[in-house]
């Protein structure tokens, strides 16, 4: 699998994402430089030198922190971002919603929501978005909803009107009652969460669809 493009919002998002574990790695990075120290001076430690080795070991910790997040981040077998379907699929996305309430989401993670343009600050109009999504679709084609992960009832309500809840199977791979009810169906949309699909599953997924000759009509993304 090919790596993600970086940008200089994701290493703002890695660092605050993983900050404590850079924090932690600083600290031994700290304490191997001044250790170092130490160990040069042999027992006639300068006040300036020491400085300079703790500054040191500071910058050593973070760059090599980051690096390690942004080589994992890079290389992560899960979706991460609805920029993510666009570079690898040509599928359009209905919408991007958030099931956690923003207004409950605090400190770090707060921010980090602010620099992501995938996280979306009115639910509400995304929620709308997606069931006018889905109601133009539903008045041309007949389609199930299916994903590569389960989804629990509380996020399907979101887009799911009052007279007619939606039917989602997921793991489209190991669940055979999936495959039957595409049957008379001309295709499927997708639901798939950030973080938890992998493209291992969801490639595996959209293979299995087109080999049973029906169309994606979309997906839809959840910010889990």
């Amino acid at each position: 699998m090919m790596g993600k493009e970086i940008t200089f919002k994701d290493l703002v998002i890695v660092f605050l994402r993983n900050i404590r574990k850079i924090l932690f790695i600083t600290i031994i990075a700290v304490v191997l430089m001044l250790a170092l120290c130490f160990y040069l001076s042999k027992g006639n430690i300068e006040v300036k030198k020491l400085i300079i080795f703790f500054i040191l070991g500071i910058i050593l910790g973070v760059v090599v922190g980051v690096c390690i997040f942004t080589l994992l981040y890079i290389h992560s077998p899960k979706v991460r971002s609805a920029s993510d379907i666009r570079c690898r699929y040509n599928l359009p996305i209905f919408a991007v919603l958030n099931y956690h309430d923003t207004n409950s989401v605090k400190g770090i993670n707060k921010i980090i929501n602010k620099i992501e343009k995938d996280v979306v600050s009115d639910n509400t109009t995304q929620v709308e978005i997606a069931k006018q999504s889905i109601a133009i679709m539903k008045a041309q084609y007949n389609f199930i909803f299916s994903g590569s992960v389960p989804i629990d009832s509380s996020q399907l309500n979101q887009i799911s009107n009052e007279d007619e809840k939606i039917e989602y199977y997921d793991c489209i791979i190991e669940n055979p009652g999936m495959i039957k009810a595409l049957y008379g169906k001309d295709g499927v949309i997708l639901i798939e969460k950030l973080n938890e699909t992998t493209y291992e599953r969801l490639n595996k997924q959209i293979i299995q669809i087109e080999a049973l000759r029906k169309e994606i009509f979309g997906i839809i993304l959840i910010n889990a």
